[in-house]
């Protein structure tokens, strides 16, 4: 993702339960409306 230009904002550690891989990670990523040229 950052590669694409976005801003990894949170590394969530065990933040969500999955039935069989266990505890998973979470990143959230963020792009700013000015910054997208889509």
């Amino acid at each position: 993702m950052e590669r694409v230009g976005k801003r990894r904002e949170a590394h969530n550690v065990k933040d969500s339960l999955h039935r069989t891989k266990g505890w998973l990670d979470n990143f959230t990523y963020a792009l700013l409306a000015e910054e997208w040229s889509g």
